[in-house]
């Protein structure tokens, strides 16, 4: 897990996992405050597609995906993530890595 604290880190449901300060969205930390981190729930309101996962090559995740363009620096190629889970904070929805309206 990219920037992950394992002596915090907790498996949630797929494709979720957190840590003290950062949700995850298979390798992937979400956009949000260390407050957010804290009162993320999953919902995986699409239960025919909970579970799948996607691979991407780094590339065209990052040109879907700009505001992940940091993930440039680290030297991987792919990254694993899943598309279809859902989850959400108090004021924010997910969709995978994306917020949702």
């Amino acid at each position: 897990m990219i920037r992950a604290d394992a002596a915090t880190f907790e498996v949630l449901e797929y494709p979720y996992a957190r840590d003290a300060s950062h949700v995850f969205c298979g390798i992937l930390p979400l956009n949000l405050s260390p407050e957010e981190a804290r009162e993320f729930r999953v919902t995986n309101t699409d239960k025919l597609m909970v579970g799948m996962r996607s691979t991407m090559l780094l590339s065209v995740f990052i040109e879907q995906n700009p505001d992940y363009q940091w993930l440039d620096t680290l030297g991987i190629t792919h990254v694993i993530f899943g598309d279809w889970g859902t989850g959400e904070t108090s004021s924010r929805k997910f969709k995978g890595v994306r917020e949702v309206k």
